[in-house]
């Protein structure tokens, strides 16, 4: 019993792990609906990408907050990958 609470914690605490991995900072090679981590004025956020115009691209924060971010704005991008 006490091993299948401890494999059950641990599957619990290991549910929600991502890395992210950088890529170029080209916002034309990210996929719509993806999650991506944004470096931008030295603060990073974790949004989801929904569209790219000739001078911004248009998020989803973690909050819902929709958001538009001009790419000239963005230091790093990258890609999330989930284990």
């Amino acid at each position: 019993m006490r091993k299948l609470f401890l494999i059950l914690t641990v599957v619990f605490l290991f549910q929600s792990c991502y890395s992210y991995k950088a890529m170029d900072n080209n916002p034309s090679k990210m996929i719509e609906g993806k999650r991506y981590k944004i470096e931008r004025n030295h603060k990073n956020y974790k949004v989801t990408f929904n569209r790219l115009t000739d001078s911004s691209i248009f998020v989803t924060r973690k909050n819902f907050m929709k958001e538009e971010i001009p790419i000239t704005d963005i230091t790093t991008i990258k890609k999330e990958n989930s284990l």
